[in-house]
């Protein structure tokens, strides 16, 4: 079966994060190997961005879903209840 173009986006969009984190990792191995409490310094501050841009990736493809259910179930709520009988359809919800 043939992928979507959704699907298609999203993978791409997916790579384009993970790819630059995945980086960042990889210069702050080396600049914790470089040696010195700076390049220590370096490697850790380095980490901490890459792993924050991974959990903002992580939290951003989950975001359309939970907006969709959020959006999904204000619809639900909103629905007006169908009227059991003709009597209440005329009284406007008053008894």
């Amino acid at each position: 079966m043939a992928r979507t173009p959704r699907e298609i986006v999203r993978t791409a969009v997916g790579i384009a994060v993970v790819l630059p984190a995945l980086a960042l990792l990889v210069l702050a191995v080396f600049l914790v190997r470089s040696g010195g409490f700076g390049g220590v310094l370096a490697g850790l501050v380095v980490a901490g961005l890459a792993l924050g841009i991974l959990a903002v990736a992580v939290l951003m493809t989950h975001a359309p879903v939970t907006i969709h259910n959020i959006l999904t179930r204000s619809k639900e709520d909103k629905l007006p209840a169908e009227p059991e009988t003709p009597q209440d359809r005329s009284s406007n919800g008053h008894r």
